[in-house]
């Protein structure tokens, strides 16, 4: 929270609440709701992370908006990780072992640690 205490309201917050707002089509409750789960997102940038972590949602969950919103809505903290090292490659994982990726998939490939994701990814292919 002390790292969002130094962000300029009328600069850096007012036009990310506002971005977030219309992108995730967030009523002023949704909204408020959103930052009370998790005010950390509010220190990323909209262009080089917010705008490019959802684009990889939309796309993984073939286009479907609603449900990668609905995702980050109920898993705000999806915004904190790297496309680069680790949901790219962890969703390439997931496909090359023919999982069916669905928000529960994308969720557990931002949110578990690698041993946790790797035991899935065993799991699953033993299946």
């Amino acid at each position: 929270m002390p790292q969002i205490l130094g962000l300029s309201i009328d600069d850096n917050l007012d036009p990310k609440l506002d971005w977030i707002q219309e992108h995730l089509n967030l009523t002023d409750v949704g909204l408020s709701k959103l930052v009370q789960k998790s005010c950390t997102f509010l220190s990323c940038n909209v262009e080089t992370n917010l705008q490019p972590t959802l684009d990889f949602y939309i796309n993984a969950l073939d286009g479907d908006k609603q449900a990668a919103t609905s995702l980050i809505i109920n898993n705000p903290t999806l915004f904190h990780y790297s496309l680069e090292h680790r949901l790219k490659p962890r969703l390439e994982e997931a496909l090359s072992t023919g999982m069916d990726i669905d928000a529960t998939i994308l969720r557990q490939l931002g949110q578990y640690n690698d041993d946790k994701w790797y035991k899935l990814l065993i799991l699953f292919m033993m299946e």
